[in-house]
Formats: structure tokens, sequence, C-alpha cells
């Protein structure tokens, strides 16, 4: 009896120890999270967008002509996981909202020092569209490092990515 405890708490304890080998694995940087949303600048004179990450969780208000900084004491960004989804909708105004979602290794070759290239889409004006319809941007993110973006958004409705920081956009 005593054997098959000692046993089962040896296989217990090399569960432990695998599942948290496992978890550590998930959360090295460049790995499931690669790049983090950091500002929404918002340059229109009178329209207010509202940042969701992941799960449809509000992120922040980008109200007109000014800059949404996301970065505060608890986070460093709002993540752009793999396969998650953002979405920056206009709560005021008539703009279509813009979807983000990183995603797979794209081709040719990262700059030294960085890994990569992989690709993040940009869409608008509904959740699901085909990928024909999304517009795809090669980046590079400096290795054991996330990238910082922004997302600026024109006056005309235009939305563009902006590198902040450990990451680089590439033609």
């Amino acid at each position: 009896m005593k054997s098959h405890i000692v046993m089962f708490l040896g296989l217990l304890a090399g569960v432990i120890i695998l599942d948290a080998a496992i978890l550590q694995k998930e959360y090295t940087p460049g790995q499931k999270v690669r790049l983090q949303l950091t500002s929404v600048q918002n340059d229109t004179d009178s329209l207010e967008f509202k940042v969701f990450s992941a799960g449809q969780t509000l992120a922040g208000f980008a109200t007109p002509m000014s800059t949404l900084d996301l970065i505060d004491t608890d986070k460093q960004g709002v993540d752009l996981a793999y396969k998650d989804t953002l979405v920056v909708k206009c709560s005021k105004g008539s703009y279509l909202p813009v979807f983000l979602k990183d995603g797979h290794k794209a081709s040719g070759q990262a700059p030294t020092g960085y890994d990569g290239p992989y690709y993040i889409s940009m869409w608008l004006p509904r959740p699901h569209v085909s990928d024909s319809s999304k517009l795809h941007i090669r980046y590079a993110v400096k290795k054991g490092k996330i990238g910082k973006v922004g997302l600026k958004i024109g006056m005309k409705g235009d939305y563009r990515l902006v590198a902040h920081e450990n990451v680089q956009f590439l033609s």
C-alpha cells in the first residue's frame, strides 16, 4: 500500500512539474504574444472610438483629437495574441470598425536580431471576411521581446499601424 502511495505521489509531482513547464513555455516573449497595442491615436474632429480586446473586453476610449495610451501601471498594452481578434469600433460617428489579428509566420527572412517574419491582418467592416478582403502586414520582432505597435485613425477614416518598439514592418 505504501509503495502505491509513494508511486502515486511521485507521478503527481511529475505531472505538476510538467504542467508548470508547459505553462511557463506558453508565456515566453515572442511565442504566443508577439505584439501589443499600446496606443490609439484619434485624429478625427468629432468621432469617438472604443477599443475591445479578445472576448469583447473594453480596453479604452479614444476621444477626438487625442491619443489613448493603453500602457498603465497594471498593463503594458493590449495583447494581440495569436488568433485573437482586437476590434476598434466607432462609438460616436459613422466610421466602420477595424479588426486586427496576429497571424502565422510569413514568407521571407527576418533582419538580423529579429524573429519572424510574421504577419498581422487588418480588415473592415465585419468580424468574419475572406482572407482576400484583409490587408496583411509583414513584420519582425526583436528576439526575446514583445513588439509594441499603435493604431492611427486618420481624418478620412483611414487606419494605420505604427511601429513603436521592438518591431519592424517589412515590405
